[in-house]
């Protein structure tokens, strides 16, 4: 099985271990901005996004809006808290609660990707 690559974009997501993260077949991008996000979308290609949704829902949608435009198979992965609600129309792919640890989230894109090959 190859490496996917994964765009992360949250300042809280430093408790994904990298090395941790690789030994399940998935490279981290880390990014700190929305601006730097999209740079870096343009000129790598990433199988997913994660995107810390709580702090600013606002700013999530229009990033993972923006994403889709930029690259469109990329698959949008929202952490939020379970108090904070969703909008009707969300651009996400999946939702995950944001206490999910590393093996739990290797294990959903892992079953992601076996449902969608």
């Amino acid at each position: 099985m190859g490496k996917y690559f994964i765009l992360v974009l949250a300042a809280d997501m430093k408790r994904l271990s990298f090395m941790s993260m690789y030994d399940h077949s998935f490279v981290l991008r880390w990014v700190m901005s929305i601006d730097a996000a999209e740079k870096l979308a343009k000129v790598e290609r990433f199988e997913f996004a994660l995107v810390h949704f709580d702090p600013d829902p606002h700013r999530a949608m229009e990033f993972c809006e923006s994403l889709k435009r930029i690259q469109p198979q990329t698959q949008v992965i929202y952490f939020k808290s379970p108090d904070v609600p969703l909008p009707e129309n969300f651009c996400a792919d999946l939702v995950l609660d944001s206490n999910t640890n590393e093996a739990e989230l290797a294990s959903h894109l892992q079953n992601y990707i076996k449902r969608t090959a």
